[in-house]
């Protein structure tokens, strides 16, 4: 056979196809030679291609498939969905995530030092990462207006997690200052507390797993100490550095009573060890407030009031 015969059929009446650069035998249909260099161009197979306008390829995703077949009405049902549940998993899609990271940046900038936004910037990526439904929530009602209260809820995530790195990773963060700036309403900052607190002490919390006795009642005493101080820190008439005077004189007090804040006990009985941590923590910030001269008797009653905590309904008073 040469190259003017079939292979197939042996027939002469072979066709050239220039725009698909094929030869294809006439009788039995075999496709003799492919050329790989057609001299194709755009229009020959359209005529009119010159004048139609290009459609955008992402206004077609809702409508149609891979393959440009139209969608159903429950397959675009089901696209809508699925943007809509990605929206909300993926942090980086978040518009929530992006304004509160936006006033972390900018307006927390100058009381938060670096490595705390950094550190509170992680615990939001985690909270949206394993909580997508957190991105979904709603502002409460407020008699307030609505940019002042939609600014309200995104500040209500970060002093959330400021407060529970207070009680969980010992720090002395600003939250009570923060609160009084942006008149933060209680009932919408315990409402959040409610609603995303678990998952933020859950992320907090993992890296207390997996310590010794010594090292977990460390962890225990410096987690109340800071509750008990930010709770404290509230009153406006206790400025924050007589409070900053009142921790240190309190560990000052707890190393004198042999608890494991700086390392093991030294005796295998310290006086308080049988106590709970917030019992400890509880008395040595007492014992702190008497010792520090600087404190006037109003303040020393109401370091006190908040130490024993609101009277329970009909408990005595005596």
């Amino acid at each position: 056979m040469n190259n003017n015969t079939c292979d197939e059929c042996g027939s002469v009446q072979l066709t050239h196809c220039h725009d698909r650069g094929e030869v294809v035998c006439e009788d039995c249909g075999l496709v003799k030679e492919v050329t790989v260099e057609a001299p194709w161009q755009p229009g020959l197979r359209d005529p009119n291609h010159a004048v139609r306008t290009p459609i955008p390829v992402d206004s077609l995703k809702d409508i149609r498939d891979a393959n440009q077949t139209p969608l159903t009405f429950t397959q675009k049902k089901r696209v809508r969905r699925m943007r809509y549940v990605q929206q909300r998993v993926n942090p980086r899609a978040s518009e929530l995530l992006a304004e509160i990271r936006h006033i972390l940046e900018t307006e927390f900038a100058q009381d938060l030092p670096l490595v705390i936004r950094n550190r509170i910037d992680y615990i939001l990526t985690q909270l949206f990462s394993r909580d997508p439904s957190v991105s979904a929530i709603r502002k409460p009602p407020s008699n307030r207006e609505d940019d002042d209260c939609c600014k309200q809820s995104r500040v209500a995530y970060l002093l959330v997690i400021m407060t529970y790195l207070n009680e969980l990773d010992n720090r002395q963060l600003p939250v009570p200052e923060f609160e009084r700036r942006y008149r933060i309403d209680i009932v919408l900052l315990n409402w959040m507390k409610k609603r995303i607190g678990p998952t933020v002490q859950g992320i907090i919390g993992l890296e207390s797993r997996g310590l010794c006795p010594d090292e977990h009642r460390r962890k225990q005493l410096l987690q109340y100490l800071g509750l008990y101080l930010v709770e404290i820190e509230k009153d406006e008439e206790l400025s924050r550095e007589l409070i900053q005077r009142l921790r240190q004189l309190a560990l000052d007090i707890l190393d004198e009573w042999d608890e494991p804040l700086y390392g093991p006990s030294l005796s295998d009985t310290p006086p308080h060890c049988s106590r709970h941590p917030r019992h400890v923590a509880k008395l040595a910030i007492a014992e702190a407030s008497k010792q520090l001269n600087s404190l006037s008797r109003s303040q020393r009653s109401r370091i006190k009031s908040t130490l024993r905590g609101p009277t329970r309904r009909g408990s005595s008073t005596a």
